[in-house]
């Protein structure tokens, strides 16, 4: 089994060094924690995060697990590109993909926030061969109602030509202003903190980043629920109203997905909830070892 793994990590990698010579790729920044040699964990943030917002998750799982959060592109220390592609899922899944290969790893758990959940997403669907377990923290497998794409297009729009020319404080204030986050705004120092370590991305890469991953132009994988073939752990917050109706979708299109409900947790529970999502995924990780 692992051998055929391998070779299809390989095959993946082969097609993307081609793709990297049309398309260039940047190195993703990285963290690490934990205990080298035990299973692996990789950490994808969602839209304005930084690999940094998992460090208290990481430390709580290093006695166990070695863990990995990376920068997706657009974000933190992660380098600019040229090529607008790169900031697509596409192609930060090719970013993961060299990644893995400057690490010398063939495949890992995953968790992944919004975008990154979304992404993580892509990943169990697309390439479960670099998928042990994975969990998705506020994400839906793609659009619900098609009718909403255009609208959603044109609203990411909207917001990345406000990250492009205004200054990204102004625009924070008012994106954490959208009903989604409501429990954040109920601790206000908490949402300073956050505003603050999201004000150190570079308004123009994360304008690169929403139009890229935007909600209307990833791919919709509701109907390929039925055939995932990883185990998925789907994580809501108790207060998220939207994303636990998306739950509810999702355990009606799937009966081999499992959805956890954190109590008094909002859309950011990792941030909101550190040690009880750090329980979650100590459980859920460890299944296999038992």
């Amino acid at each position: 089994m692992r051998s055929a793994i391998v070779t299809l990590l390989e095959q993946i990698l082969h097609e993307t060094s081609h793709l990297q010579s049309i398309m260039k790729i940047p190195p993703l920044a990285a963290i690490e924690r934990g205990n080298v040699g035990a299973p692996c964990i990789i950490f994808l943030h969602g839209f304005l995060g930084s690999k940094e917002e998992w460090t208290p998750i990481m430390e709580a799982l290093s006695p166990t697990f070695h863990c990995w959060a990376v920068d997706l592109p657009g974000h933190g220390e992660t380098p600019a590109v040229a090529d607008d592609e790169a900031y697509s899922f596409e192609g930060m899944r090719m970013a993961l993909a060299a990644f893995m290969e400057r690490v010398g790893m063939d495949q890992s758990h995953w968790v992944g926030y919004s975008m990154g959940g979304r992404l993580a997403w892509s990943l169990a669907v697309e390439r479960p061969g670099w998928v042990k377990r994975v969990a998705i923290e506020s994400a839906a497998p793609g659009r619900l109602d098609d009718r909403q794409v255009q609208a959603r297009e044109r609203a990411d729009d909207r917001w990345a030509a406000r990250f492009e020319r205004e200054p990204i404080e102004t625009v924070l204030a008012d994106w954490y202003a959208q009903p989604v986050f409501a429990s954040l705004r109920e601790s206000p120092a908490a949402l300073a903190r956050m505003i603050a370590a999201r004000s150190r991305n570079q308004g123009r890469e994360v304008a690169r980043a929403i139009r890229g991953t935007s909600v209307a132009r990833q791919p919709s994988y509701w109907d390929r629920l039925s055939t995932v073939s990883v185990p998925v752990l789907m994580l809501v917050g108790e207060q998220d109203v939207k994303y636990r109706r998306v739950a509810r979708h999702v355990l009606a299109d799937s009966d081999s997905i499992e959805v956890a409900t954190i109590a008094g947790a909002g859309h950011n529970i990792h941030w909101e909830a550190p040690a009880r999502v750090a329980m979650q995924l100590a459980q859920w990780f460890s299944r296999d070892n038992k």
